[in-house]
C-alpha cells in the first residue's frame, strides 16, 4: 500500500490542527454542551495523533525504493490507514449526532479508496469493520435517537457508499497494478536491450593494414593476422577454405579431384 506522496499526510495534519481548532471554537462557543462535538473534537485529536506518530516512525528509516521498504513501514502504514479510518467514522457519528447526516462518512471512504492502496483482503476489512461500527451507533447506540425512517435510509446509503467506494478502491488498485507492472516490464526490456546493445561489437574507422602481409596495426601498435583482429573486435568467426585461383595456384594437378573441390566450397 502506497501513499501518493507524503505531501498528503502533512495536508492531512494541517487539515485535522484546524479541525481542531474550530472544534474548540463551537465547544468553547456552545452553551448546552453537545456529545457530538466532543465526539468530533476526539476524533480530529487521535487523527492528527495518529499521523504525528506515523510522519515519525516513517522517517526512523527512509525507504529508498521499494525493495527497501520492509515489514516495519508496512505495519505503520497498515496501522496508520486503519486507525485514521476508525477515528474517521467516530467522527461520522459525532456528525450525525450533531447534523444527522453521514456525509462526511461517504467522504472519508471516498478519500480513503482515491489516496490509499491497498490489497484485497486488508481493503475488505477496513471497510466492512468501519461500516459495521457506523451501523452499530446509528441503530443499537442510544447515543443516536433517530426515527425509523432516518434510520433505514441511513442504512442503505452507509451500505450502498461503502460497496462503491470499495469497488471504486479495487479498480483503482488494479489500474495501479497494471500501470507498475507494464513499468517493469518496460524498464526490463530497456535493460536487455542496453546489455545487447553493450555486447555488440562493430568495426568502424581506418584500419591500418599491411599491403603485403595484409596484417592490421592495433590501436597498440602491435601487428595482428586479420583473422586475430576481426575476432578481437566483432563477434564474427572464421572458418578456412580455399578461394578456385588459390586452388589452382596451390594444387594444380587435383584440379577435378572431388576432395580438392570440396575444399574449395567449403563447409
Amino acid at each position: 500500500m502506497i501513499f501518493k506522496s507524503k505531501l498528503f499526510i502533512y495536508l492531512l495534519i494541517l487539515m485535522y490542527i484546524v479541525l481542531i481548532i474550530l472544534d474548540i471554537f463551537n465547544i468553547s462557543k456552545n452553551k448546552n454542551p453537545n456529545i457530538g462535538n466532543d465526539i468530533a473534537f476526539y476524533s480530529h485529536l487521535g487523527t492528527l495523533f495518529i499521523q504525528l506518530v506515523f510522519l515519525i516512525l516513517s522517517n526512523i528509516k527512509e525507504p529508498q525504493n521499494t525493495s527497501n521498504v520492509n515489514i516495519f513501514h508496512k505495519l505503520i502504514v497498515n496501522v496508520s490507514i486503519y486507525l485514521t479510518f476508525i477515528t474517521a467514522t467516530f467522527t461520522s457519528v459525532g456528525d450525525n449526532i450533531i447534523a444527522t447526516s453521514i456525509n462526511l462518512y461517504i467522504g472519508a471512504i471516498f478519500i480513503l479508496a482515491l489516496f490509499v492502496v491497498v490489497n484485497n483482503l486488508f481493503s475488505i476489512f477496513i471497510y466492512l469493520s468501519n461500516m459495521l461500527i457506523l451501523l452499530y451507533f446509528i441503530n443499537i447506540s442510544p447515543l443516536l435517537n433517530l426515527t425509523p425512517e432516518v434510520i433505514y435510509n441511513q442504512d442503505v446509503s452507509i451500505v450502498t457508499f461503502t460497496l462503491i467506494a470499495w469497488l471504486f478502491s479495487r479498480y483503482l488498485f488494479y489500474s495501479r497494478v497494471d500501470s507498475y507492472l507494464k513499468r517493469q516490464e518496460r524498464e526490463v526490456m530497456i535493460s536487455d536491450l542496453q546489455e545487447a546493445l553493450e555486447n555488440v561489437n562493430t568495426l568502424g574507422g581506418l584500419l591500418p593494414i599491411c599491403s603485403s602481409c595484409k596484417q592490421i596495426r592495433d590501436d597498440k601498435g602491435y601487428w595482428n593476422k586479420i583473422e586475430t583482429y576481426v575476432s578481437k573486435h566483432s563477434d564474427a568467426e572464421f572458418t578456412h577454405s580455399l578461394c578456385p585461383s588459390c586452388a589452382k595456384k596451390l594444387y594444380p594437378e587435383f584440379e577435378e579431384d572431388s576432395d580438392l573441390k570440396n575444399l574449395i566450397k567449403g563447409p
